[in-house]
């Protein structure tokens, strides 16, 4: 379509465009064809649920979801996104505000 809407159409290459993307998706009409792609599809489904069940708690303890305190768990997620350097810059505004004396100061 491009090339019927192109002002140079003898400009184009066709031995490396045009054939080589036939010769492509002849390749990848008789890859799906030939291969199971179904199975292979469900093989990593399972293996991206079995990486999530993995990682389920873990990501549960670092968002608080295991009675983990907010602060705790601010600081823990802070580590994961933005490094162990800026976490005391981000979680020290934060502590200012949670009651009691072990933050006092």
């Amino acid at each position: 379509m491009v090339w019927l809407l192109s002002q140079r159409r003898r400009h184009v290459p066709w031995r490396r465009t045009v054939a080589d993307e036939i010769a492509l998706q002849a390749v990848f009409a008789v890859a799906i064809q030939k291969f199971a792609v179904q199975q292979a599809g469900a093989a990593l489904n399972d293996v991206l649920i079995a990486l999530q069940d993995a990682t389920r708690p873990d990501s549960a303890m670092v968002f608080g979801h295991l009675g983990v305190g907010a602060a705790v768990g601010l600081s823990k997620a802070a580590n994961v996104f933005v490094g162990m350097v800026e976490v005391p810059l981000l979680v020290k505004p934060y502590l200012a505000h949670v009651p009691g004396p072990c933050f006092a100061g």
